[in-house]
């Protein structure tokens, strides 16, 4: 079950950029990240709602990690994601959420003590190859590299780095409140 869930995560996710291209058509990349962000909360405020005793038994330090969260593993790579998409394609910002799982482990390793075994090490670089070759249809070469899109790739990428700072910097509230 947890693998069909993880899966059927992982495809409502990828799906989401071409629907935030089509978006993008109509807004700019600031007022997506609002709209966005204002239809997920009205569908989380029935899970708030079930919520509301464990999160008075919140500490600052958990309200903290929690405002960091947010800020920076969800409104940063949320916009980052928004702009880089209107410098690259959608499927390049599907391709390039693959550098949230790579840069888990990493930080993981650096800020949460998580080993770093060679079966990861293994995954990581099959990932990241495999990443590299589709969004460049080949082996990189230079000219290629600094084509027209490169800017928004970066962004998209670091967009995708982002990502993983939701799930390292929550995982000690995450521990405490489970």
């Amino acid at each position: 079950m947890d693998t069909f869930l993880l899966v059927l995560t992982n495809a409502i996710g990828g799906s989401t950029y071409p629907a935030n291209a089509v978006m993008l058509r109509g807004f700019n990349h600031r007022d997506a990240l609002f709209v966005r962000t204002a239809l997920c909360a009205l569908f989380f405020l029935p899970i708030l709602w079930r919520a509301r005793r464990r999160l008075a038994a919140l500490t600052r330090t958990d309200w903290a990690l929690m405002s960091a969260v947010s800020i920076f593993g969800y409104a940063l790579p949320l916009g980052l994601g928004n702009y880089g998409q209107t410098l690259s394609t959608s499927s390049t910002a599907a391709l390039f959420i693959g550098m949230e799982p790579v840069t888990i482990v990493v930080l993981s390793c650096i800020f949460l003590g998580e080993r770093l075994t060679g079966l990861k090490l293994l995954s990581m670089i099959a990932g990241l190859t495999g990443a590299t070759l589709i969004a460049f249809q080949g082996p990189p070469h230079l000219g290629a590299a600094l084509g027209g899109r490169l800017i928004g790739n970066l962004v998209l990428a670091s967009a995708g780095c982002c990502w993983a700072l939701y799930t390292v910097i929550g995982k000690p509230v995450l521990a405490r409140v489970e």
